[in-house]
């Protein structure tokens, strides 16, 4: 079947041929041959062409779904550059309603799962390059891993995680924790909401109900990548499942104070702040623009949380 060659050589896949050509689907450069070598050319073509082509859809699809499921990453979400409105006159924390700028950033799609969690364990959890300062201290490599995953398999969101874990796990992906920002535009879009799909409470989400006063919640995490109700930018669970910590140190008035233009927060403070409730909350929680502070050391079953990415 001749020699393949791969991507350096100038196209997906390429395959030297007998004879001394170099073929793929359109282009092909050959090097001198007699006609008797041009002729077992003619004749290879024509016996083994439809195996090649087979052979061709194959190699291309095998080097794409490659690039696409390894070296692309993590599925994430484009937030294109823009303007909307953030707040709400829900919460005194909420107000006022401002206009905000922000550049174009990506946002993973889904919240980071107990697998991928589990593979920062194994590599980036034990570099100091990963951490901030206060971080690296409060580092515990102890950690009993049953804790993140909880009784769940890896497809489920990781918990039990603290602010200076999820910093860093999103520093060793390549990203950072969202801003408040960042998340409430890519949780809602801009549109008014309250939820990422809009209005509507009697949907299928993950947060606690009681439909009589002496029922028992509903409190149980889903997989992160099924989501009967995503936002309209496409992610998933920006509503219930679990708490999502951002980068913002949380400030009663802080949108009230901080800059137009890509507010990264308060410079220092006492809680971090977490976005989109969680499995056992109620819906109130659970609305593109709560916010709720919690100290950053701390672990809970019901928080974990995603990472956002610059764009050029």
């Amino acid at each position: 079947m001749g020699r393949v060659l791969g991507p350096s050589h100038g196209g997906v896949w390429a395959r030297v041929r007998p004879g001394g050509s170099v073929c793929l689907r359109l282009i092909c450069t050959a090097s001198r041959r007699t006609d008797a070598q041009q002729q077992g050319q003619q004749r290879w073509q024509a016996t083994h062409r439809h195996g090649d082509d087979l052979y061709h859809a194959l190699a291309v699809t095998l080097f794409f779904l490659t690039m696409l499921l390894g070296a692309a990453g993590p599925a994430t979400v484009p937030i294109a550059a823009g303007s909307f409105l953030r707040g709400s006159d829900r919460a005194p924390d909420e107000q006022p309603v401002r206009e905000i700028s922000l550049g174009a950033f990506r946002i993973d799609r889904h919240e980071v799962s107990v697998g991928e969690y589990a593979s920062f364990l194994k590599t980036g959890h034990s570099e100091r390059k990963y951490w901030t300062e206060q971080g690296w201290r409060l580092r515990q490599s102890d950690v009993d891993p049953q804790l993140h995953r909880a009784g769940r398999d890896d497809s489920h969101p990781v918990v039990a995680v603290t602010w200076y874990e999820a910093d860093a796990f999103c520093r060793w992906r390549g990203g950072s924790l969202p801003t408040e920002a960042q998340w409430e535009r890519a949780a809602c879009g801009g549109a008014p909401g309250p939820y990422p799909w809009g209005a509507q409470r009697d949907v299928s989400a993950r947060w606690a109900t009681f439909v009589h006063p002496t029922q028992t919640m509903t409190v149980a995490t889903a997989p992160v990548s099924e989501d009967p109700n995503p936002s309209v930018s496409g992610l998933r669970h920006a509503a219930g499942n679990v708490w999502e910590w951002t980068s913002d140190w949380y400030l009663r008035n802080a949108h009230g104070t901080g800059l137009p233009t890509d507010p990264k927060g308060p410079a220092a403070g006492t809680w971090k702040t977490m976005r989109g409730g969680s499995f056992a909350n109620l819906p109130s929680f659970a609305t593109c623009t709560h916010r709720e502070p919690a100290a950053p050391d701390v672990r809970r079953l019901t928080a974990g949380f995603r990472c956002a990415y610059s764009m050029p």
